[in-house]
């Protein structure tokens, strides 16, 4: 039974180790649940991040085509050929604007924005063939006709823009939400997760740290009160945790020499 039971001691050093094994596996747990919930937190971060430029795109055109139609709607009431000239140099610039704005978002837009932004600068020609007509109209003193292509295709095609900003609107807006409620969900997943983690670890290093204790000092008190009693010249006790394949069974099996040594 000695034997046997000597065979399965663990000793202390490995007792430790095994502890501070648990406490590093622990730690790793919590540094993975906290790279993980980050990287689902920066995800939606970047998803937020479309969703604001999307915004952001969609005003500035918006501006811009309000811009064109205070523009177009001036040189047709306006008799001045100055004037006109400098409105269809203003028309022409915010054009330009509108082309760099779309070229600029396409370059990180997601499915639903390119095709808004496609559809726009799709309507952008349109756009512009029937503002120059407004203005060729309004330089011949033909103001009747250009109010009729402001009224028809022209408001058609401005619509139309409109209606595309619209729909990246929405889109940004449904992409904000999922992406708020994203980041609400990883960062309570990650807390619950490493609040659950460093609970049951903690559980773990207790109960463990409080055996070990409870264990070490049970032993070594008995071979302290064995050894006192050897001082005291008490032959009869016997030395307990012999036999036992750990540190305080090798001071056990050292005391145990010692009692013999006195009785020979």
């Amino acid at each position: 039974m000695a034997s046997a039971r000597g065979s399965l001691t663990i000793t202390f050093g490995a007792r430790l180790y095994a502890l501070m094994f648990v406490v590093c596996a622990a730690l790793a747990a919590v540094s993975a649940a906290a790279v993980y919930g980050a990287g689902r937190m920066a995800d939606a971060g970047d998803t937020l991040g479309g969703a604001v430029g999307g915004f952001e795109t969609g005003s500035r055109i918006s501006l811009l085509v309000e811009q064109q139609r205070g523009l177009v709607t001036g040189a047709a009431a306006d008799l001045d050929f100055d004037r006109q000239a400098r409105y269809r140099e203003q028309f022409a610039a915010t054009v330009a604007q509108i082309e760099a704005a779309l070229s600029e978002a396409r370059a990180g837009a997601d499915a639903d924005t390119a095709v808004a932004l496609g559809r726009i600068a799709e309507g952008l020609p349109m756009l512009t063939a029937s503002a120059v007509k407004v203005f060729d109209f309004a330089g011949s003193f033909a103001q009747v006709q250009a109010n009729d292509v402001i009224n028809g295709e022209y408001g058609e095609s401005v619509d139309g823009i409109s209606a595309q900003v619209a729909a990246m609107f929405d889109a940004s807006r449904s992409k904000a939400s999922a992406a708020a409620v994203a980041l609400t969900e990883s960062r309570r997943t990650m807390q619950t997760t490493v609040l659950a983690v460093a609970a049951v670890a903690i559980v773990i290093v207790l109960v463990l740290g409080l055996l070990l204790v409870r264990t070490l000092t049970t032993r070594i008190g008995g071979l302290t009160s064995a050894m006192l009693r050897l001082a005291d010249r008490d032959l009869e006790i016997e030395v307990p945790s012999q036999g036992r394949r750990d540190e305080i069974g090798v001071m056990a099996g050292a005391v145990q020499v010692f009692k013999e040594s006195m009785i020979e």
